[in-house]
């Protein structure tokens, strides 16, 4: 099966560049998932993604709040092979925030995702449908930091909190699917303080059955 192994993250901070690192333990074949941000008055400012990666279908996302404040979220995957310490993204100096989540037991084909965006204090993401052993991945981005929320209480699968930062905008939960099938919607409550922009998300990591094969000593 498909299921989280390890996560590592950057806060939301004004800076040129961001580095983001690779999590611990990771191992070659883990899929590994990055979110990243940017987040500027005026206009949406784009950020060059390290070589190597692969954008998530639909991404990337932006909202803007009723002062013109632009926030865009991109996600990507890779399957890791002879993982550096880090990755950098190369961008002016803009608020930034990035997180990476190693997948363990996962396929090298690419993960789905669906995108949601809405307004207020209340996170929805959109369900999916995925197979049996499939890796679940809940990330909620707010437009006020996070620091006092939950993960969404909606099963299958049952999903555990992995980030909830005090300092940061993107909040993430997941779990493992046990049998094939819809997952439902997810929602969790975020930081705003008010009528502000929202993205959830939903993705899904397929488990690579030649693996688990392997594990049960079928050749």
């Amino acid at each position: 099966m498909a299921a989280f192994r390890s996560i590592a993250s950057i806060n939301y901070a004004q800076r040129a560049n961001a580095s983001v690192s690779v999590p611990s333990g990771v191992v070659d074949g883990d899929v590994l998932l990055l979110a990243f941000l940017t987040g500027r008055a005026s206009s949406a400012l784009d950020a060059t993604a390290p070589a190597g990666w692969t954008l998530v279908s639909g991404f990337p996302t932006t909202s803007n709040d009723a002062g013109n404040f632009f926030v865009r979220t991109w996600l990507y995957s890779r399957v890791a092979n002879s993982e550096p310490a880090s990755y950098s993204f190369s961008h002016a100096t803009v608020a930034t925030e990035g997180v990476m989540v190693a997948v363990s037991g996962g396929s090298a084909t690419a993960p789905v995702a669906t995108i949601n965006t809405g307004t207020g204090s209340t996170v929805t993401a959109t369900g999916l449908t995925a197979g049996s052993g499939a890796y679940i991945g809940f990330i909620g981005r707010g437009w006020d930091f996070y620091g006092s929320s939950a993960a969404p209480t909606q099963t299958p699968p049952t999903l555990t909190e992995r980030r909830d930062p005090t300092d940061g905008l993107i909040y993430v939960a997941d779990g493992t699917l046990t049998d094939a099938g819809a997952t439902g919607n997810k929602t969790h409550t975020n930081g705003n303080t008010g009528a502000f922009p929202w993205a959830g998300i939903l993705v899904a990591v397929e488990p690579d059955v030649r693996k688990q094969l392997l594990m049960m000593g079928v050749n």
